[in-house]
């Protein structure tokens, strides 16, 4: 058992400090066998050493520290394996890709964003020009797709191209910005391709570039 605790030991260094995310993800698994073996292998000398007792209270407390560890892993990552939609901050930094990605890009119907584990699924909704090339069209879609999927936060993306809106209004997109339990959403037209593009909090409010940078 002590050859085994320390090879979980070396493990759990190693994967903490790993830049792979699911490699890091064995690092508390490692960390709990550790502490596990440690405490039931103290506990099962102590009890054979001096009070019987101190063996099953031992593994009680390591049955009460399971159930409370991986209780909280489980509604750590729950709603990221049910695909919660990403932060308004994530929606807003793609759509701002999207909107500087080509010339061509008329508008931005829809930007969704949700889990798959610990990355997002992305699908983007735009409209080309109707007289549009499809060779061209194509071109511009593939290379969104790959510049969206560069992003460190994106599993997988989905580009939809479209000559004409998704709506009947002439919008773009419609940004949520979350302060203090409140949420307001607004239209943003873009007939130019001037993206001084505006998010509201209350009663400010900052360009889309100024909020992406602080963030």
């Amino acid at each position: 058992m002590l050859t085994t605790t320390g090879v979980k030991l070396v493990l759990w260094f190693y994967c903490r400090s790993s830049g792979n995310e699911i490699v890091r993800a064995y690092a508390k698994d490692h960390y709990f066998d550790v502490v596990t073996n440690v405490i039931g292998l103290i506990a099962a000398v102590l009890g054979d050493k001096f009070y019987w007792w101190i063996d099953p209270v031992g593994a009680l407390l390591l049955a009460v520290y399971t159930i409370s560890n991986w209780s909280g892993t489980v509604l750590e990552n729950a709603v990221s394996l049910i695909g919660q939609s990403a932060p308004p901050e994530v929606l807003q930094k793609l759509t701002y890709l999207v909107l500087m990605h080509h010339p061509q890009i008329k508008r931005v119907d829809t930007v969704r964003a949700y889990t798959f584990g610990a990355l997002y699924f992305v699908e983007v909704d735009t409209e080309l020009p109707e007289d549009l090339p499809l060779k061209e069209a194509h071109a511009i879609g593939e290379s969104l797709q790959i510049k969206i999927e560069e992003l460190p936060e994106v599993e997988r993306a989905f580009v939809h191209l479209d000559f004409e809106p998704q709506f009947l209004q002439v919008w773009n997109c419609k940004l949520l910005y979350f302060e203090q339990n409140e949420s307001t959403t607004i239209d943003i037209p873009l007939e130019t391709r001037e993206y001084n593009v505006y998010t509201c909090s209350n009663d400010s409010a900052t360009t889309l570039n100024d909020h992406i940078n602080q963030h």
